[in-house]
């Protein structure tokens, strides 16, 4: 993903219902408000993965990746997507 003070995805949380989700930045100014992911329309923090961005590489990284982490990513302006979708393996 570009460089981006915040990034949104849409996910699907149960049953088919769409959530769209923000996580902003760290930048040394905004210490109360950034780090994690917050639900657009409680303002509620959102469980998933531990969610970190690498200045070094300009990467979104989201480690030990949760169900709740799939779906659509985005930039906060909403130019560029990528999809991130899971892989289920039957044995």
């Amino acid at each position: 993903m570009p460089v981006s003070a915040n990034y949104r995805r849409i996910v699907e949380m149960t049953y088919g219902v769409k959530e769209e989700q923000l996580y902003r930045v760290c930048n040394g100014k905004n210490k109360r408000t950034c780090g994690y992911w917050e639900n657009i329309q409680t303002k509620a923090k959102v469980e998933s993965g531990k969610t970190t961005y690498n200045k070094n590489k300009k990467a979104l990284i989201i480690k030990k990746i949760l169900r709740t982490d799939f779906g659509i990513y985005y930039t906060g302006n909403k130019k560029y997507e990528q999809k991130v979708n899971s892989l289920f393996l039957r044995g």
